[in-house]
């Protein structure tokens, strides 16, 4: 088991400041494999539990298990530049927050920049057809990160 996480995480290229978007599908799916993705996408509220009971005591106990591993998970992918940004943090969720926040642009201004660059791609006479496929799903990634995809 150890191994089998260890050669995931290394399938993974590591958060560098530029690919944001794949990183965090990549990690996401890992997550979802190990069945931690609730710890960043929906955790529990564990300061709502008795720690003297023991049913709360071992759900407590569970949590801050998961929470180890996921931020082992999300350490292990990033660079060294990008430690920064997460170093003494003890929540997952709030790790992701702080990554996601840095690397996708939520405003109205981004939102219109990322828009126009869909609808305005050409590919050029005697271009590149793959570079140009590529530069399309590139940028449909990242209006996907952001759910600006547009209903039929």
């Amino acid at each position: 088991m150890a191994q089998e996480q260890s050669t995931s995480i290394s399938l993974i290229n590591r958060l560098d400041g530029t690919n944001y978007v794949s990183w965090s599908m990549k990690c996401s799916l890992l997550l979802r494999k190990d069945g931690l993705w609730t710890v960043v996408n929906n955790p529990p509220d564990v300061t709502t539990r008795d720690p003297l009971n023991n049913e709360d005591k071992k759900k407590i106990a569970d949590f801050n298990r998961d929470n180890e591993k996921v931020l082992c998970i999300i350490g292990l992918t990033l660079s060294d530049q990008q430690l920064v940004h997460i170093r003494g943090e003890e929540s997952a969720a709030k790790c992701w927050d702080i990554l996601k926040k840095i690397y996708v642009r939520d405003s109205v201004g981004a939102h219109i920049h990322l828009t126009r660059k869909q609808f305005r791609a050409r590919l050029l006479k005697g271009g590149d057809m793959l570079a140009h496929l590529e530069f399309m799903k590139r940028t449909l990634q990242q209006l996907q990160e952001k759910e600006l995809i547009f209903s039929e």
